[in-house]
């Protein structure tokens, strides 16, 4: 027996309740499901991509190609006002009201369960990545004293004292490379010290000392990323006011390594933080505290429950 066709006005209510049902199960899991599931109910190519890279995280096409003519519906993934991806969907017939209304739906579903439970994974990805930029520097910088080394048999007695010097000078750069100077005699030394390579540093507050490790080591590299790309003597500012701390790193000409700035840039950014580099100058900002910190002392005034309306 042909099974009756359902009301076209539960349609639209049915999908919606599918794609709730798939992410409640799954999670983020559940994209490719949902995804596939839109393209079975509308005889549609779906198509999701994250922003800004564009890369394609889930897809469904149709058997057969949609061709240039299709009805397409470019629908933004939000989630808190910012757009995460966008969701593609396009077939050769024209999309009811209806249709596109519970299309708009899924994509603020489809936003929820990216950011509430893909934007963890994405972020651990992206620090295995950075893990590997930094070793990859390091290998570099081994590189570069081997070859040092291997030169000095060959130098002149008259110019070994200097390129001993460049080498032991080379090792050291490697050392403070490996050692995170903040979380073992605090940012104002960490910071005080860059004056050894030229640079004017201006990091007299107490309270840089008190800053939350994680704060305290991206501060300290991005310093220090400063300092060394400054072919001229950099100024750099540090200070802790109204909950923030900032660090200010100028030079006449400033060639930090784009690749190595955007990485501590993401990981400002992870902590409520911004990192700009504008007209040769750095700017980083950071909360003096973090979540983690203000953690260990629940037990202060501002954190505690207010007490019920009687």
């Amino acid at each position: 027996m042909t099974q009756p066709a359902r009301p076209r006005s539960t349609v639209a209510d049915d999908t919606v309740a599918a794609a709730t049902r798939l992410f409640v199960a799954h999670g983020a899991d559940g994209v490719n499901d949902v995804v596939a599931m839109l393209s079975d109910r509308y005889d549609a190519r779906v198509v999701l991509r994250v922003l800004p890279e564009g890369d394609v995280i889930a897809q469904a096409p149709l058997l057969t190609p949609v061709d240039r003519g299709a009805y397409s519906l470019e629908l933004p993934v939000r989630h808190r006002g910012r757009v995460l991806a966008v969701l593609s969907v396009a077939r050769p017939r024209a999309w009811p009201l209806r249709a596109a209304e519970a299309l708009r739906v899924v994509a603020d579903i489809v936003g929820l369960a990216l950011a509430e439970f893909s934007a963890p994974r994405r972020v651990a990805a992206q620090a295995v990545l950075d893990a590997e930029a930094d070793r990859a520097q390091l290998v570099a910088d081994i590189e570069e004293l081997r070859e040092a080394l291997v030169a000095l048999p060959h130098t002149e007695s008259a110019n070994l004292p200097t390129a001993t010097a460049a080498a032991l000078g080379a090792v050291r750069a490697i050392g403070r490379e490996l050692r995170v100077t903040a979380l073992a005699d605090g940012l104002r030394h960490a910071l005080a010290d860059l004056a050894k390579a030229g640079a004017f540093v201006a990091a007299d507050d107490p309270a840089l000392d008190r800053l939350p490790p994680a704060v305290a080591v991206i501060v300290e590299r991005v310093a220090e990323a400063a300092t060394r790309g400054a072919v001229e003597s950099a100024q750099i500012v540090a200070t802790v006011a109204d909950g923030w701390v900032k660090l200010s790193a100028e030079s006449a000409d400033n060639s930090v390594d784009a690749s190595e700035l955007e990485r501590w840039a993401r990981r400002a950014h992870a902590l409520g933080g911004d990192l700009q580099q504008r007209h040769g100058a750095i700017e980083l900002t950071l909360p003096a505290a973090t979540s983690d910190d203000e953690g260990r002392h629940d037990d202060r005034p501002h954190l505690r429950r207010p007490p019920l309306d009687p």
